[in-house]
């Protein structure tokens, strides 16, 4: 049987309300990709160890990632330092292109080498941290669901013995 030829109503010009493009089912979540700054399926004896040997910082092409060979706040303690020397505040050192004793060299990479330590030590112990919380969370889960089977078990014993049990649902 064809349907009547009469025109059909756009339900959303019946309303003033604004119109919502997209509208999902109520309480469902978004999810964002945004970074957490943890991965998944990674335990601390997976990270690198802390007696590891540090790679070099040898780059066959400039990388995005590739750090300047002088830190700048090596720049800024040797700029600090001549200014309250010789009460000069222009920038000399850029100018001239860093000349860089072997001893400044050897306390750089001595800093690196310990900011990359930190780094291992600081990662392990987010991890160790972060699984804490994981197994917390889910003892806490068990005991919720213990009790609740309990709370259970005593309302259906209440029950069959003839009492009344007030609702607790919300």
């Amino acid at each position: 049987m064809p349907s009547p030829t009469t025109p059909s109503l756009d339900p959303t010009s019946l309303h003033p309300s604004p119109r919502l493009d997209s509208v999902g089912p109520p309480g469902s979540r978004v999810r964002k990709n945004a970074p957490t700054g943890t991965r998944k399926n990674i335990t601390p004896e997976s990270l690198v160890s802390l007696d590891a040997p540090i790679q070099s910082r040898k780059y066959v092409i400039p990388s995005a990632t590739s750090r300047k060979e002088v830190p700048a706040a090596w720049i800024n303690k040797k700029k600090r330092s001549r200014s309250s020397a010789f009460g000069e505040e222009d920038d000399q050192l850029a100018e001239d292109g860093i000349s860089l004793n072997p001893s400044d060299v050897d306390a750089i990479e001595a800093k690196r080498r310990q900011n990359t330590l930190a780094a291992r030590r600081s990662r392990k112990r987010k991890l160790e941290y972060q699984r804490e919380l994981e197994t917390g969370l889910d003892r806490e889960r068990e005991e919720k669901e213990m009790w609740k089977a309990k709370a259970l078990m005593f309302q259906a014993l209440l029950v069959s013995h003839g009492h009344e049990v007030p609702s607790l649902d919300a």
